[in-house]
């Protein structure tokens, strides 16, 4: 999966649909590439300490890593958007929620793949 990298990627897909969890989250827009891209964003207001913001951050991406295969051929720009309620969770829970977030999210766009096949 690839990575969004730049500011107004970020900012466009705040235009899409956004799905709110306790942990984080997590935003969704269609694309024009062919398949997923992947965006985080760990705040100061979350924690003032790099060490744990990158912490959480690590825990996302290994959590989109497992998780994230399924919409990896979805063309979709996802930002996930985290709370300090990330660090401290149960990884199990983190990859439950980021699942039904994702799929909550890009619900729009799998349902016009899937009429116009």
């Amino acid at each position: 999966m690839e990575r969004l990298r730049k500011r107004r990627e970020f900012l466009k897909v705040q235009k899409g649909r956004r799905v709110n969890t306790g942990l984080f989250s997590v935003m969704a827009l269609p694309n024009d590439a062919n398949a997923a891209r992947m965006g985080f964003t760990v705040s100061k207001k979350v924690d003032k300490r790099s060490v744990k913001r990158n912490r959480i951050r690590r825990r996302l991406k290994e959590a989109v890593r497992l998780e994230g295969a399924s919409f990896a051929p979805l063309p979709v720009d996802f930002v996930v958007v985290a709370r300090a309620a990330a660090l401290t969770a149960a990884f199990p829970r983190l990859r439950s929620e980021l699942r039904q977030a994702m799929a909550k999210a890009a619900g729009a766009g799998r349902r016009e793949d899937n009429s116009g096949s």
